[in-house]
């Protein structure tokens, strides 16, 4: 069975945040560490869209734009562009659990 997520990213002004979802692999090893290894290689400032059009650009990694939060999804992952921060959340459909502590700079999850 394949491990769904959403992505939120919030913009870094006031526009409306862009949603992504993504079919398998939505766990903090797989689609969360791929994002932790994206944002880091952003040199300047973090641009909602300019993220987003990376995300979507190549066919093999299907994340796909997205309305609403899916209702079976596991993970929820929100990039915060103003404060440059990559969180991750347990969730049931669209009920939001608690934070999963992402650790990626020591090679582990907490």
């Amino acid at each position: 069975m394949s491990t769904r997520c959403n992505i939120i990213i919030k913009s870094e002004t006031d526009y409306p945040d862009i949603i992504l979802y993504h079919h398998h692999d939505g766990y903090p090893q797989g689609v969360g560490y791929d994002l932790y290894c994206r944002l880091n290689s952003i040199t300047g400032t973090w641009y909602a869209t300019d993220i987003a059009n990376n995300l979507v650009k190549e066919a093999d990694d299907e994340y796909e734009i997205t309305c609403d939060i899916h209702g079976d999804i596991e993970y929820l992952y929100t990039i915060d562009c103003k404060n440059e921060i990559l969180r991750c959340n347990i969730a049931t459909g669209k009920k939001i659990g608690k934070e999963v502590k992402l650790n990626f700079n020591k090679g582990e999850l907490k």
